[in-house]
């Protein structure tokens, strides 16, 4: 079973993850929103003008219950009263135990029709469970997860020491998926390369990294290639899904400076 504590997701990132994770367990469509003042609405499902279903997530993973609580009780409730939908659901990524539930649906009620309305944290882990694809598709989730990145350690992708796990882990922590992100995605799904390019500091190598994880949730095995195009062709295996990182692979200054004998001619072939 997932065991996220989703401290990797925005609070807009998690609302996204709800959303798809209810659309599969209630097979409807939840409309979403932009990001902005919501009056009361995350997510939506309406068969015809009115609020059959309202949805509602609160990411407040760090919070004392007791404030959370306090909270839902003077900005949500009055909200969800004004609106007054035929159900409504709270999902939040704090745990919560079965008092806790029972507290915050008699916030709710009767627009909160019983506990099972209320999803906490392990509820969320418990659909992950359910629904991997949902979980493949939100990758920024198992991106922090330790299990993959241990996985990256040992599969000599960086250095084997534990200082690399921790700069790993610090940076898709803060890692935000913008257009480069598919686009490279793109190429490689295309091509079955791409090559990364720009001025020092834009962060070619964090897009490398988080492409590299990306393809290990995939069960694809990373290789870093570190001097030459050679190491790559000792590890080639054709019955492996295999993605290999090459990294500076032009050199700094010169294609001469960094190119050993013939090497064009073999990372073409390859």
């Amino acid at each position: 079973m997932a065991n996220y504590d989703f401290r990797s997701l925005s609070s807009f990132e998690l609302e996204q993850l709800t959303r798809d994770l209810l659309q599969q367990e209630l097979c409807i469509r939840l409309e979403s929103f932009k990001t902005g003042r919501d009056s009361g609405i995350d997510l939506r499902y309406s068969a015809d003008e009115k609020n059959d279903l309202i949805v509602q997530c609160k990411h407040f993973v760090d919070t004392p219950y007791r404030t959370f609580l306090s909270v839902l009780e003077r900005e949500e409730a009055p909200k969800v009263k004004r609106l007054g939908p035929h159900r409504y659901i709270l999902a939040t990524s704090k745990g919560l135990t079965p008092q806790n539930k029972d507290e915050i649906r008699g916030l709710f009620h009767p627009f909160c029709q019983n506990t099972a309305d209320i999803y906490g944290r392990d509820d969320l882990n418990n659909l992950l469970g359910l629904y991997p694809e949902i979980e493949r598709r939100h990758f920024k989730l198992w991106l922090t997860s330790q299990t993959i990145l241990e996985h990256i350690l040992h599969s000599e992708v960086f250095a084997q020491t534990a200082s690399d796990l921790e700069s790993i882990q610090h940076k898709l922590r803060r890692y935000v998926q913008n257009d480069s992100f598919s686009e490279a995605l793109k190429l490689v799904d295309e091509y079955h390369y791409c090559i990364i390019t720009g001025i020092p500091g834009i962060g070619k190598t964090t897009l490398a990294e988080v492409l590299l994880v990306y393809f290990l949730g995939f069960e694809y095995t990373a290789y870093s290639i570190t001097s030459d195009i050679l190491e790559a062709y000792k590890v080639l295996n054709h019955e492996e899904k295999q993605i290999f990182y090459y990294d500076d692979f032009l050199g700094q200054t010169s294609f001469e400076e960094k190119f050993n004998k013939n090497e064009d001619r073999r990372l073409l072939n390859l």
